[in-house]
């Protein structure tokens, strides 16, 4: 599961993304431009983060 938080910590949503080979692709077109924060749970309960900047 990928969810996105803007700037101030906000939940906005869950993202829809799907597996090509190692890469996973995640749709960002309906959010607005801004900095935004992805936390993304693997199958085993890991955490990983990531900042993004929408243009």
């Amino acid at each position: 599961m990928i969810e996105v938080y803007d700037v101030v910590g906000r939940k906005l949503e869950d993202l829809k993304m799907s597996r090509l080979g190692n890469e996973i692709q995640i749709q960002v077109s309906d959010l607005s431009s801004g900095i935004y924060f992805l936390k993304a749970t693997d199958e085993k309960g890991f955490v990983h983060t990531a900042k993004f900047v929408k243009e």
